[in-house]
C-alpha cells in the first residue's frame, strides 16, 4: 500500500467517504463517540444543555437571596468570625506538657486554648474568642434541649402518665448535624418613639439547621422544584432567645437524668419534619430553661456559704462548667490512632480546653485561677460513651474512644465502673473568660495565666484538707493556703 492508499484509508475510516482533494493526513478520531439525532430530538438537547448551567446560577442565587432574608434583623451573629482556636489541635507541640511560666514574649505556658459553648444540648458547638461566666456556667451555653414525649407508663399509684424526655447524642447520634447559629441584639440604643424589634426583646434568636430528610431522597427535577419552594437540602427554623411574655409558652416537668425540672417549652418552633430527621415516632418539643427553676448542684460543690450562692446548672448534665486538657486529648488520641486517626477535642463537650498542663496533671486539681477569677474544680468527668460520636459527621463508632478510655482511666473510686477525663467546674463568682490572642501586646499577661491548686480528688470524698498553691506572675512567687471542706 503506498502513501496515496494510506491517506485515503484513514480520511475513510473517520468521515466514511474516500479521498480529500488536498491529500492531507486526518488523525484516526475514531475513539470519539458519535450519535446520530433528529432534529426533533437535537434541539431540545442543545436547549437543556445550555439553561442547565443559568437554572443551577438561578437557584443558587435564590439560596443566598433566602439565606440573607433569614437573618435576625438588628441582630449580629455571635462566636468566631474567623478560623477555629482549634486549627491547629493535633500538632504534637500540644502532647508535649510544660511548666508554668511564660516564654520569651512574655505569652503564658499555660493558658486557655479555647472557649466552647453549646446553646442547644448535643447539638453544634459555637465557638468563643471570648465569653462570660454566671452561676450557671457560659452565657448562652445549654440554655436549650430537645425532649421527646415518652409514651405512658406505670407510675407506683398505678397512673398512666407520658413524660417528657431530654434527647441526648448517646442515643441520637443524629443531633450532631443541627447546626445551630445565635444572633443576639446589635449594640445600639433604640429611640424612645420607635418600637423595640421583637428579635430585640427576645435578647436574640436562635437559628437552627438540620438536614432535610426528604431531599436526598428525590430526584434532580425534583430537588430544583424543592428549592424553588425553599424546601432544600436544609430545613431552617428560628427561636427566641428569651420567650416573649406575649407567646404564653406553657411551662411542663421535663426529666434529664433524675432531675424533673419545670422548663418552657417551645416546641411551636420545631418543623414537624425534625422527628423525621431523627427516626423518633414520639412528639418532639424545644425546651428553655426557665430561669426560676434552675438545677441546684450538691455533689462534690462547694456550699451556698462558702461561694455565696449555691452552684445550678442549666442542661448541662451535673455542672456548670467543664475543663479538658488538650495535653490529655493527645495523648488519648495516640492511643486510638488506628481507629480514629485524628480524635477531636470537641467530642468532649468542653467549655474550657487549656493547654500547657502535662497530660493527665488537671486529674488532681482542686482549685484552678483563670485571670482573676477562681473555679472549683469539684470532680473528675465520668465519661459515657458520647465521645465515640464524631462531632461533625454524626456517625458513632462502636468502640472508640471508650473502650480504650476504660482500659486505664478507671481512676475514680467514686465512678468505678466509668473512665474519667476532664474536670467539672464550678465558679467562684461571675466574671469574664478570654482566648489568648495571637498578639500579646493588648493585654496583660496575668489576665490569662491559669493557675492551679495540687490536691487529691476523690468523687466519693466527704472531707479532705485542700493544699491549694498559687503560681504567681512572672516574679514567680508562690504561696500556700490552706482550707477545709465537708462536702
Amino acid at each position: 500500500m503506498d502513501i496515496t492508499s494510506i491517506k485515503d484509508s484513514t480520511y475513510s475510516l473517520m468521515f466514511g467517504h474516500h479521498g480529500r482533494p488536498d491529500g492531507a493526513i486526518i488523525p484516526n478520531l475514531n475513539f470519539i463517540p458519535r450519535y446520530e439525532l433528529s432534529v426533533s430530538t437535537f434541539i431540545p438537547v442543545i436547549y437543556f444543555l445550555c439553561l442547565t448551567p443559568i437554572l443551577l446560577l438561578v437557584l443558587s442565587e435564590i439560596s443566598a437571596w433566602r439565606a440573607e432574608k433569614r437573618k435576625p434583623k438588628h441582630c449580629r451573629q455571635f462566636g468566631l468570625e474567623s478560623h477555629s482556636n482549634l486549627y491547629d489541635q493535633y500538632r504534637d507541640y500540644y502532647s508535649e506538657g510544660m511548666k508554668p511560666g511564660r516564654f520569651k514574649d512574655m505569652v503564658p505556658k499555660w493558658r486557655v486554648k479555647a472557649l466552647v459553648i453549646h446553646p442547644i444540648k448535643s447539638c453544634k458547638e459555637i465557638e468563643l474568642h471570648k465569653g462570660t461566666v454566671f452561676g450557671y456556667g457560659m452565657q448562652y451555653d445549654r440554655q436549650f434541649c430537645f425532649a421527646y414525649l415518652k409514651p405512658p407508663s406505670s407510675s407506683p399509684d398505678g397512673a398512666q402518665e407520658e413524660q417528657w424526655t431530654f434527647l441526648t447524642r448517646r442515643e441520637h447520634a443524629k443531633l450532631a448535624q443541627v447546626k445551630v447559629d445565635l444572633w443576639i441584639p446589635e449594640n445600639r440604643k433604640w429611640p424612645e418613639d420607635k418600637a423595640i424589634p421583637k428579635e430585640v426583646k427576645s435578647g436574640g434568636v436562635l437559628v437552627v439547621t438540620f438536614p432535610n430528610p426528604n431531599f436526598t431522597k428525590a430526584g434532580l427535577l425534583s430537588r430544583m422544584i424543592k428549592t424553588i419552594k425553599d424546601e432544600g437540602a436544609e430545613t431552617i427554623f428560628h427561636v427566641p432567645f428569651n420567650p416573649s411574655p406575649d407567646e404564653k409558652y406553657p411551662l411542663e416537668a421535663m426529666k434529664i437524668w433524675k432531675d424533673c425540672p419545670t422548663a418552657v417549652n417551645m416546641g411551636k418552633h420545631v418543623p414537624a419534619s425534625f422527628k423525621e430527621f431523627l427516626g423518633i415516632e414520639q412528639k418532639v418539643a424545644l425546651f428553655r430553661v426557665d430561669p426560676e427553676h434552675y438545677r441546684q448542684v450538691y455533689r462534690c460543690a462547694p456550699r451556698k456559704d462558702e461561694l455565696g450562692y449555691q452552684s445550678h446548672t442549666g442542661f448541662a448534665d451535673a455542672y456548670p462548667l467543664h475543663l479538658m486538657n488538650l495535653a490529655s486529648v493527645r495523648d488519648l488520641g495516640k492511643r486510638v490512632k488506628d481507629d480514629l486517626p485524628r480524635l477531636d477535642a470537641k467530642r468532649f463537650r468542653s467549655n474550657i480546653i487549656i493547654t500547657g498542663p502535662e497530660a493527665y496533671e488537671e486529674d488532681h486539681w482542686k482549685k484552678i485561677r483563670i485571670g482573676k477569677f477562681e473555679y472549683d474544680c469539684v470532680c473528675r468527668t465520668a465519661r459515657c460513651k458520647l465521645p465515640n460520636v464524631d462531632p461533625d459527621t454524626g456517625k458513632k463508632h462502636a468502640k472508640e474512644p471508650d473502650k480504650t478510655m476504660r482500659s486505664f482511666r478507671q481512676i475514680d473510686e467514686g465512678a468505678p465502673m466509668l473512665a474519667c477525663l476532664g474536670m467539672q467546674m464550678v465558679p467562684a463568682k461571675e466574671g469574664k473568660l478570654m482566648v489568648l490572642p495571637s498578639s500579646w501586646e493588648k493585654s496583660g499577661a496575668d489576665e490569662y495565666f491559669i493557675q492551679k491548686a495540687r490536691s487529691q480528688l476523690g468523687m466519693k470524698s466527704r472531707s479532705w484538707r485542700r493544699a491549694s498553691t498559687f503560681i504567681s506572675s512572672s516574679e514567680g512567687l508562690m504561696r500556700t493556703t490552706w482550707a477545709t471542706r465537708l462536702s
